[in-house]
């Protein structure tokens, strides 16, 4: 909108239709308010004192919608979280795995001289091998899904949305892919560490403890 002091009262309009993008996407409706709110604001001081009456219809219509986007963005947050914990374990288990089987070599390892802290690196960058080609890979195929979706929404109510992620995006990506290597290596660190350079070493007896267990019925005993 552009108003300026050469206007004349032999100009007359019964209305003014307009759109403003605003500059600050969000899917919260407060921000939003606030957003359209000081544009009208700033037309209405443009204006002066001409008698008119301002409607804003496409912020009363996103009125009743005011929960919807909060709603799906706990959806949204839950998924995410479930997603983490399972990445979590799945990257736990793989670990412990590698720890179990692989005793007897990192004994030899030590024995060459390595640390606790070498240790503590080896299962770190263990762990990184699972999650930085992944994070590679979804940033990828990120571009090809939001260029799809970019174009839907386009087709449907005329918003074209960027097909490249977010600043946010990116950064949260990369904080929650680093932060699953290092919650899943906690445990298989502790009981890397636990073990002794004996129990490393010692290939002739089994990790695993047996069990006896004896059942008495009627006075007769059964051995398991």
């Amino acid at each position: 909108f552009f108003f300026n002091d050469t206007a004349t009262t032999e100009i007359y309009t019964e209305q003014i239709v307009g759109s403003v993008r605003c500059v600050q996407e969000t899917a919260n409706y407060d921000d939003i308010q606030a957003q359209v709110t000081t544009i009208a604001s700033n037309i209405c001081e443009m204006l002066g004192t001409f008698a008119f009456k301002m409607s804003l219809p496409v912020l009363q219509q996103l009125y009743p919608l005011r929960f919807g986007a909060l709603f799906l963005g706990i959806t949204l947050n839950i998924i995410v979280l479930i997603l983490f914990v399972l990445s979590v374990l799945l990257i736990y288990s793989l670990l412990m795995v590698s720890v179990d089987t692989k005793t007897f070599e990192m004994g030899v390892i030590r024995v060459l001289g390595l640390n606790n802290t070498g240790i503590v690196q080896l299962i770190i960058i263990q762990a990184l091998t699972f999650v930085i080609p992944a994070i590679i890979v979804g940033l990828a195929l990120s571009i090809p899904c939001l260029f799809v979706t970019s174009t839907f929404f386009e087709q449907q109510v005329g918003i074209p949305i960027s097909i490249y992620p977010s600043a946010s995006g990116f950064a949260w990506s990369i904080i929650l892919g680093l932060l699953i290597p290092l919650c899943s290596a906690l445990y298989p660190i502790k009981e890397a560490l636990n073990q002794t350079l004996y129990q490393q070493l010692d290939t002739t007896h089994s990790k695993t403890s047996a069990v006896h267990i004896q059942i008495e019925l009627d006075s007769h005993k059964i051995p398991w």
